[in-house]
C-alpha cells in the first residue's frame, strides 16, 4: 500500500449520525451536481428516514467517513438486502466529494466496504456499486477490484409545452388516487410488477413504511388504475413535484417517479395513457417540463415508450457487480 493510500485509511473513521449526516448529504449532492445532474440525490429528512427505516442496518457500524483538514470529505457504506430471487445482496454506497477526488479517498472506501461485507456474511454473495457518467476513476477502480458492469439508467426529460395524447384506458380500469388506507396496497402491488426484473430487491415491512414516509412519494397525486373485476391495483403512475429541486436549480420540472403495469395488464396501452396522464398532471401544476429515470435495458421496453412521447437524455450512471465466494 503507498504511503498515501494508508494516510487517507488512517483518516477513515466511522460515522456519528448527528456529526456527519449534513456532510454526508452534501457529499452525495456536490457529486450528482458535479456529474450535470439537476437534481438534489437526498436531504437531511430522507436519509434520516431511510436509515431508521432499515433495522439491520448501524450507521455507527456500517458508515465511515473520512476526513481532510477536519472536514468530511467521503463517506461509504454497506446496505445488505435480498432480491427476489433469494440472493444475499450488497450496496456499497458511497461518495468523493468532487475536491477530494483522485486522493485515494474512494480506494480506502472500497477496502473497507469489502472487508464490512465479509464481517457480515462469510459464504457468497452479490456486492454492487453505482458509478455516475463521467467518473472514470470511480469505474476504473470498480474494474480493477473485479466488478463488472450489471446494468445502466439514465435520466429522461420531456418539454410540457404540448398537449398530451388522451390515449383511452382498456375496458375493466377505472382511474383514481388511492386512500390513504389503500396505499400499502398499491405499493405491493407496485413491487409485484416489478418483481422478477434485474436488480429487484424484495422490501421489508420497514421499508414499506419508509416508502409512505418518503418526501418525494406525494401519493395524494398518485394515478392508479384499479381492475373493476378484482378490485385491485392493475397500474399506476406517481408524478410528482420536488420544490426544493425547482429552487435550487431554477427549474419548474415535474418528475414521473414511478411507472408500473401488471404483467397481465401489459401491452394494452395503459403505460402510454398513464404516461400522458401524469405530463398532463405535471403541466397542469404549471410544470415547464417532466423527468424520470429509466433502466436502458428495461425488458418491457418502456424506454422506447418515453422516446415516443417526447423525453430525451440528459444523463446516466451504471451500477456494477460481482460475486464475492464464500471463504
Amino acid at each position: 500500500m503507498a504511503q498515501g493510500d494508508l494516510i487517507v485509511s488512517n483518516a477513515l473513521r466511522c460515522c456519528d449520525p448527528q456529526r456527519d449526516i449534513a456532510a454526508i448529504v452534501e457529499i452525495e449532492n456536490a457529486a450528482w451536481t458535479h456529474a450535470g445532474f439537476q437534481f438534489q440525490a437526498t436531504d437531511e429528512a430522507l436519509l434520516r428516514n431511510r436509515w431508521e427505516r432499515m433495522p439491520t442496518f448501524v450507521p455507527e457500524r456500517d458508515c465511515v467517513v473520512i476526513e481532510r483538514d477536519g472536514v468530511v470529505c467521503a463517506y461509504g457504506m454497506v446496505l445488505p438486502g435480498e432480491t427476489s430471487a433469494g440472493e444475499r445482496i450488497f450496496t456499497l454506497q458511497g461518495g468523493v466529494h468532487p475536491r477530494a477526488q483522485r486522493s485515494g479517498c474512494g480506494g480506502a472506501m472500497l477496502r473497507w466496504q469489502e472487508q464490512r461485507v465479509r464481517e457480515i456474511e462469510s459464504g457468497s454473495c452479490v456486492v454492487e456499486m453505482t458509478v455516475i457518467d463521467g467518473q472514470a476513476g470511480q469505474s476504473a477502480l470498480a474494474a480493477a477490484a473485479g466488478f463488472t458492469l450489471a446494468r445502466r439508467y439514465v435520466q429522461m426529460l420531456c418539454e410540457l409545452s404540448a398537449p398530451f395524447d388522451a390515449s383511452p384506458l382498456p375496458a375493466g380500469l377505472r382511474v383514481r388516487t388511492p386512500e390513504v388506507s389503500e396505499r400499502r396496497r398499491v405499493l405491493e402491488a407496485r413491487n409485484a410488477a416489478f418483481r422478477g426484473a434485474r436488480g429487484h430487491v424484495e422490501p421489508t415491512d420497514d421499508d414499506y413504511l419508509g416508502m409512505e414516509a418518503d418526501p418525494a412519494a406525494q401519493p395524494e397525486g398518485w394515478q392508479v388504475a384499479w381492475d373493476a373485476q378484482t378490485g385491485e391495483p392493475a397500474a399506476a403512475v406517481h408524478p410528482g413535484v420536488y420544490e426544493p429541486d425547482n429552487v435550487r436549480f431554477g427549474l419548474r420540472r415535474g418528475w414521473v417517479y414511478w411507472l408500473w403495469v401488471k404483467r397481465e395488464w401489459r401491452r394494452r396501452g395503459v403505460a402510454r395513457a398513464l404516461l400522458a396522464r401524469a405530463c398532463a398532471a405535471l403541466h397542469a401544476r404549471g410544470m415547464h417540463e417532466a423527468t424520470l429515470f429509466v433502466d436502458v435495458e428495461n425488458e418491457s421496453g418502456v424506454m422506447q415508450l418515453y422516446e415516443r412521447a417526447g423525453f430525451h437524455l440528459l444523463g446516466g450512471w451504471a451500477v456494477y457487480r460481482k460475486v464475492m465466494k464464500g471463504e
